[in-house]
């Protein structure tokens, strides 16, 4: 059974070998797992993430927020950016009664300095994580929540982190409901969005009801 990060090291056998042909003192092999199969076989699609970050799972559980904006010192206020969408996001628990602060939880999947995470009964559990990209002038800020369900997120994150040779502890792995069970998607986005628009009226700007875009609707690992 090769897994992820096994390793074999095999040497030459001196007393077979011609002379004439190239040859290799030793070969090592190392075992990679396949995470993109892991997913999909608890019904996860693979995808990869704009914003960049380690492994991550979305349902119907989950909301996912992108920022993009023009700025023209994006690249120098990238720690700045993750501590005040932290903040606002921790503020947007709390609109719910969710307890929740910021700094990572170790043994956390796609960790992070500037994780949520809420004080679950057995151990903390991890709210939203965040990822940015940003390119001259611009960023993309990208929020994950985990607001409900976090049982098939924790068993794929397992699975997939164990095929990628990650260390993860699958109690980091929780949800806003095991921090204040009867919390919901629809509720947590009608706080979220009380939240923005008071950080955009600080900040000078103003949140309107635009629909830019309609995407299906999925699952994706």
């Amino acid at each position: 059974d090769f897994r992820s990060n096994d390793v074999v090291m095999l040497e030459a056998n001196p007393n077979y070998r011609d002379p004439a042909k190239p040859a290799f003192a030793t070969i090592m092999l190392k075992g990679g797992g396949d995470a993109a199969a892991a997913a999909r076989a608890h019904g996860f699609e693979p995808v990869v993430r704009r914003a960049g970050g380690r492994a991550a799972a979305y349902h119907h559980g989950c909301l996912v927020v992108d920022h993009l904006s023009q700025q023209e010192d994006a690249a120098l206020t990238q720690q700045a950016r993750f501590a005040e969408f932290a903040d606002l996001f921790v503020r947007a628990f709390a609109r719910m009664d969710v307890p929740a602060s910021v700094g990572e939880i170790p043994g956390e999947y796609c960790p992070g300095e500037f994780s949520v995470q809420g004080p679950a009964p057995t151990y903390p559990v991890k709210l939203a994580g965040s990822a940015q990209r940003v390119v001259k002038g611009a960023f993309l800020f990208s929020t994950h929540v985990v607001v409900s369900d976090p049982a098939p997120l924790r068993a794929v994150l397992v699975d997939v982190y164990r095929e990628l040779g990650l260390d993860m502890d699958p109690r980091t792995a929780g949800a806003a409901e095991d921090v204040r069970p009867g919390v919901s998607v629809p509720a947590f986005a009608a706080a979220l969005r009380e939240e923005y628009t008071a950080w955009a009226a600080a900040a000078g700007l103003e949140v309107v009801d635009e629909q830019l875009a309609v995407l299906a609707a999925g699952t994706s690992g």
